[in-house]
């Protein structure tokens, strides 16, 4: 007869007794114990970040359709030139709008990184917007240059202004202010708006807005 120490058994014994006593008790998965992910049908949270296990805090996976992706636990139609015309689409799907200099790009195109030195202007990367390649217009936030208006006022690659917020107009000199009255010489009178039409109205010269 072959005889088994008592010391190597206990663990033997240990372990088949843990396997008995979990094979019948479920999983359990919720919000408390899965908040980055969901959890499937056995009750198992998943990281959740899948197309066919999607979700977040410790909800029911989903699975996504084909025109869908999983975004942030979310099954979100793809990002494309339908729903994102203002924007461009990361490698995830998702859409950045507006452009930025690390999201740099319009019309659901990928989106670009704006190398050091550059900036998204229009949803195309290029050299910073500075008085020098905007002489005419205003620099965004974002370094994009923008033609003289009442909603993106400046001059010379200064920072916009937006004058609409104070019911006022882009004057002729970069600054908002008010367009009012008839100049014999309007294209050289600082409150005469930036980009409008100068006629010839009763032996005098008008701003038309």
């Amino acid at each position: 007869m072959l005889l088994v120490q008592p010391s190597k058994l206990i663990p033997v014994l240990l372990a088949a007794t843990a396997v008995l006593l979990g094979a019948g008790c479920p999983h359990f998965c919720d919000a408390t114990n899965c908040s980055d992910g969901c959890c499937d049908d056995d009750g198992i949270c998943l990281v959740g970040g899948s197309h066919s296990k999607c979700g977040l805090g410790g909800n029911a996976c989903r699975s996504c359709s084909s025109a869908q992706l999983c975004s942030q636990g979310q099954c979100k139609p793809k990002c494309d030139a339908a729903n994102c015309p203002t924007g461009c689409c990361d490698e995830f799907g998702s859409c950045f709008s507006p452009p930025s200099d690390g999201f740099c790009g319009l019309n659901g195109v990928t989106c670009q990184r704006c190398a050091t030195g550059q900036g998204c202007s229009s949803g195309v990367c290029g050299p910073k917007c500075t008085a020098a390649n905007c002489p005419d217009g205003c620099c965004s936030t974002s370094g994009n240059c923008f033609s003289a208006s009442d909603s993106f006022c400046g001059l010379s690659g200064a920072t916009c202004q937006s004058c609409t917020s104070t019911g006022s107009h882009c004057t002729q000199s970069g600054a908002c202010g008010t367009c009012t009255g008839y100049y014999s010489s309007c294209f050289n009178t600082a409150d005469c708006c930036a980009g409008l039409t100068c006629e010839y109205f009763s032996s005098a010269y008008r701003c038309m807005y």
